[in-house]
């Protein structure tokens, strides 16, 4: 937590690179489904991995007797992780995307603080505060909004789109594995674990790479669609947890935790540049239920702290 007496210009650089964050993540939607009649969803998850494998291995080669000893010894919680963050997790967000819109994926991410909530009470027996609860109650109606796109008539027959679904379950694995990050392996650096998620995603995933490639098509690779697949995974993905990280530990988390909800405007924006989308009105009544819920829900600061990111 950085000191009380550091001044508002001296945290200038964080608060910079937690928008710089919101921008990274909010571009990742609209220009994956930019290129994804090149580059269908599983290729597309295998290769942001890959991208990061790459870039990082440099970076963590000092590290691989330590590396290699929590492979054998916290293989299981390492294999999970890799599940729920890496390209399998990745895999779930654009077969979502697939059936939806980039502005709903923006959108959703807003849910992930309420989740963490959720499943901390679920699977942990976390207690919810009153204050808790009216925000998980706020928030939940915001998602709901989304799903059945304002509409009354389409919340009483259900008819909801099936890629929203696949993109919310995608948020709630990440608040699971946000949730159980707390038994990451200590002896490992920040760049290590990422390392160890993108190596065992992309070796989860190769199968299901070979089965795409043989019953959909393999990518087809161009000099745009190449450059797209390496910012993807060196921005939105590798850059913007390294700017993450940079911020939380000046400005805290509770501070970073607020300005990331500038995702869902970028994603937005990016959506109607990139793939000329539409905000709607229940899509802006759905972010303000489902960001002000979460807000509520995490207005105490030792509430926040609790969240490893």
């Amino acid at each position: 937590m950085p000191s009380a007496s550091k001044s508002p210009v001296s945290r200038l650089p964080a608060y910079a690179a937690l928008v710089l964050t919101a921008a990274l993540w909010g571009s990742n939607p609209s220009l994956s489904r930019l290129i994804m009649d090149a580059v269908p969803p599983v290729a597309l998850a295998w290769s942001r991995w890959f991208v990061v494998l790459v870039a990082v291995l440099p970076l963590v080669w000092p590290e691989r007797a330590a590396i290699a000893q929590a492979l054998r010894t916290r293989w299981r919680i390492l294999a999970l992780f890799a599940l729920l963050a890496g390209a399998p997790q990745s895999v779930v967000i654009y077969k979502g995307l697939e059936r939806s819109s980039a502005v709903n994926a923006g959108l959703f991410n807003s849910a992930i603080p309420v989740l963490i909530l959720v499943l901390g009470a679920m699977f942990w027996g976390k207690r919810i505060r009153a204050r808790e609860a009216g925000g998980i109650a706020i928030s939940l109606t915001g998602v709901l909004v989304i799903l059945f796109e304002g509409s009354p008539a389409k919340a009483l027959a259900l008819a909801f789109n099936l890629g929203d679904v696949i993109l919310f379950a995608a948020m709630a694995m990440w608040a699971l594995y946000t949730l159980k990050l707390i038994d990451r392996p200590r002896a490992l650096s920040p760049p290590a674990l990422v390392a160890i998620i993108a190596a065992l995603g992309v070796a989860a995933t190769t199968p299901l790479l070979v089965l795409e490639a043989v019953l959909v098509h393999p990518p087809r690779l161009d000099s745009g669609t190449t450059l797209a697949l390496v910012y993807i995974g060196l921005g939105p993905t590798l850059g913007a947890m390294l700017c993450y990280n940079f911020a939380v530990e000046r400005v805290g988390a509770v501070r970073a935790g607020v300005l990331v909800h500038l995702m869902p405007v970028f994603s937005s924006v990016f959506a109607m540049l990139l793939l000329s989308e539409r905000v709607h009105l229940f899509h802006a009544v759905g972010f303000a239920l489902v960001a002000g819920g979460a807000l509520l829900a995490l207005a105490a600061p030792r509430r926040l702290l609790l969240n490893p990111h």
